[in-house]
């Protein structure tokens, strides 16, 4: 958890919103303007991962030297993936995985002036990262993953999933496992609700 805390801390110090973002941060409906935020993620940043090797087979898992991931492919070739720590880093960079887009968003977003929070969903030694808005009018938070095309509401289907959230800069936890239930219905995509 000390980790998702720095992600929360190196977060709320980005000093201005970036360039590659400037254009779809600007006024209308709440549910219209972050929708546009969250949805420009994809479109403006490099989802790095799975790691292809030479012939699409995915590389190997990685040995991990502090922030740089070392993957080896079958025919010896090497790819390096740098993981970021602060949304300047991932801004700078234009790409990362799960944990870069949700701290970048956070950082957007909080400094836009919303009511946001990390949220950290973890099962069978794998984890996903994304954020949640508070829906002003709905009286309710609102699941958001930068990652994904359609990433407004996007919930993360993993059965057996532990969900905590980070409150605030003080890194205290809140349990929203109860909240992203599991549903066998053709309405949710067997997914999570809430």
């Amino acid at each position: 958890m000390e980790r998702l805390c720095n992600r929360v801390k190196a977060a709320r110090t980005m000093k201005s919103i970036p360039k590659v973002l400037k254009n779809v941060t600007g006024p209308g409906s709440f549910e219209a303007r972050v929708k546009r935020i969250t949805e420009a993620f994809p479109k403006r940043f490099w989802f790095y991962h799975p790691v292809k090797c030479p012939g699409g087979k995915l590389a190997l898992r990685p040995k991990v030297n502090g922030s740089k991931e070392t993957y080896t492919c079958k025919n010896g070739s090497k790819q390096v993936f740098h993981r970021w720590k602060t949304p300047n880093a991932f801004f700078k960079h234009k790409y990362g995985r799960g944990g870069e887009f949700a701290q970048g968003l956070y950082a957007v977003l909080h400094k836009l002036g919303y009511k946001v929070r990390l949220v950290l969903g973890y099962w069978h030694g794998a984890n996903a990262l994304w954020v949640e808005i508070w829906h002003p009018s709905k009286k309710k938070w609102i699941a958001l993953d930068p990652a994904a095309k359609h990433g407004y509401g996007r919930k993360f289907p993993k059965p057996g999933m532990r969900v905590v959230a980070i409150l605030n800069s003080n890194c205290k936890l809140v349990n929203r496992t109860s909240v992203y239930k599991i549903t066998r219905s053709p309405l949710t995509h067997g997914g999570y609700r809430n």
